[in-house]
This record gives structure tokens, C-alpha cells and sequence, in this order.
């Protein structure tokens, strides 16, 4: 009898991301291209890119961080926003992820789910692979949650992202979530975790044992808010855990952590100074 593996999971690293909304922290574009070399080097599938400001200088390091990677995919993070989808069109990335707070009031759902559908459409319309991601979604109505999905895949989306923005999900809770999600969608699924009561990395395992084939994690801590799940922690917590693969090597987590806190001038948490 043979017997099925599960899914490699992907790693979506936030770094350059997380780091650029650290204002007025910020990398040199060499800075960057390094960074984003060195993810590539430990084996992260995805690269998460912040959007840029009114710069221009920022479009070029997003197509000077496209152009020297390989194997890893650059995504551009934003606002749900033809904006968003047009800067990732210019600078040459192939995908976007389009964030939208779905813990806010609107005015009216079918309002939102046409605007989220134009944009997508949008995005489809100009080459681009599209993910949605949707902020703050374990504090919104689940029947908002439900159509989101539902008139993103419709429009041509590839992936839902779910973030625990303020940490407030159980394991247990996150998991028969993602069996409910995995049940009504065929869009990839993403999960990712803050770690506000220190669940970022337990909510990010049930994520993943409940259908979850992405997740997003982080080398770096932001100050403004409890960081999110740690890229070692996760990967770790996987590779014990499930019996699905990860394609990292975590031998080569704490140069690579030690490059990022010498370009942030910040010391370096314990935990990446030893493999």
C-alpha cells in the first residue's frame, strides 16, 4: 500500500517587509538584495515585499530584488488598492497580496465584495497572480470571511491569507477554522499569526495540520506590536509535529539573522546565535 506524503508547506518570509514599515528604519537597496539572497539561500519559497512610498527609488529596489532571485517568488504586500496592483505591475513582480481589514464597519458587504472584485480583476488583467489578504480576519464576522473567498475566487484570486492580527486565536479554534475553510475553498490557503499571548507559533502548527499549504512568518520583531511567528520556531514546530515537509535548512537561519540585525543596528535575539 502506498502511502500519500502531505503537501510541502511554504514558507512566505515577511522580513523586508515587517523591516520597511519600521519607520524611519529602513535598508539600503544592497541591503535588501542581500537579504532576500540569503532567504533564498535557506530555502524560503516566498519573499514578501513591502509597498512602496512616493519614491521612486523604492520601484527599483523591488525590480533589483526580482531580478536576482532564482527559486524564491517575490510577492508586493499592500492595501487592497489599484495603486498596490500597478506598483507591482511597474517594478516587474509577478504576484501581489492585497490586504483588507475585515474587522472594520462597512457600509455596505456588497459595496466591498465589488470593490475587492474590481481590483482583483484588475490585478488578473495586468499579469498578475493574486493573493488576498485578510487583516484582522480572526475578530471579523465569519460570514464576511465566507464571502470574501468566495468573490476573490470568483474574480481569480489563488490564496486567502487569514491573520491573526491581534494574537487572540487558540489552536484549537484556528484549526476546525481552517477544516471549515478547506471544505468551501479550492484557493490556497495562508495563515498568519501574531504572538500577542505567545500562540503565534501553536495557532501557525494547527493552521497547517487543519489544511493550511502556506504560512507567513518573520526573522524580525516589530516594536509597534507583538511580532509575528518566528521563521526557526515554525519550521521546527512543523518538522516535529506533521508529516509535512519544509523545505528550509536551518543551519543557515543565524547568518543570515546576523545580516539582518547588522543592517537593522540592533542586537540579536539568542535564539539565532547557535544553529
Amino acid at each position: 500500500m502506498t502511502i500519500k506524503r502531505p503537501p510541502a508547506i511554504v514558507i512566505n518570509d515577511s522580513t523586508l517587509r515587517d523591516v520597511e514599515r519600521m519607520r524611519p528604519l529602513t535598508f539600503f537597496q544592497q541591503n535588501k538584495i542581500d537579504i532576500a539572497q540569503g532567504l533564498e539561500k535557506v530555502g524560503v519559497g516566498e519573499i514578501e515585499l513591502a509597498m512602496p512610498s512616493s519614491r521612486g527609488t523604492e520601484i527599483d529596489d523591488l525590480s533589483a530584488i526580482a531580478a536576482v532571485l532564482s527559486r524564491a517568488k517575490p510577492i508586493l504586500w499592500g492595501p487592497a488598492s489599484r495603486h498596490t496592483v500597478d506598483a507591482a505591475a511597474r517594478s516587474g513582480l509577478g504576484s501581489v497580496t492585497l490586504s483588507v481589514k475585515l474587522s472594520a464597519r462597512y457600509a455596505g458587504r456588497t459595496a466591498v465584495l465589488d470593490r475587492l472584485t474590481r481590483i482583483i480583476i484588475h490585478a488578473r488583467e495586468r499579469g498578475l497572480t493574486v493573493g488576498l489578504c485578510g487583516d484582522d480576519a480572526s475578530r471579523a464576522d465569519f460570514d464576511l470571511i465566507r464571502a470574501v473567498i468566495a468573490a476573490a475566487e470568483a474574480a481569480g484570486a489563488s490564496r486567502f491569507r487569514f491573520t491573526d492580527t491581534m494574537g487572540v486565536l487558540h489552536p484549537i479554534r484556528t484549526h476546525a477554522l481552517f477544516r471549515q475553510l478547506c471544505a468551501e475553498t479550492d484557493l490556497e490557503l495562508e495563515f498568519r499569526g501574531h504572538d500577542d499571548f505567545g500562540l503565534a507559533t501553536a495557532n501557525t502548527l494547527a493552521a497547517v495540520e487543519g489544511g493550511a499549504t502556506h504560512v507567513s512568518v518573520s526573522l524580525v520583531r516589530r516594536a509597534e506590536h507583538s511580532h509575528a511567528a518566528q521563521l526557526e520556531d515554525v519550521v521546527g514546530a512543523i518538522r516535529i509535529s506533521t508529516m509535512h515537509p519544509v523545505n528550509v535548512d536551518l543551519t543557515r537561519i543565524p547568518p543570515l539573522a546576523s545580516l539582518v540585525a547588522v543592517a537593522l543596528g540592533r542586537p540579536l535575539p539568542s535564539r539565532h546565535r547557535h544553529p
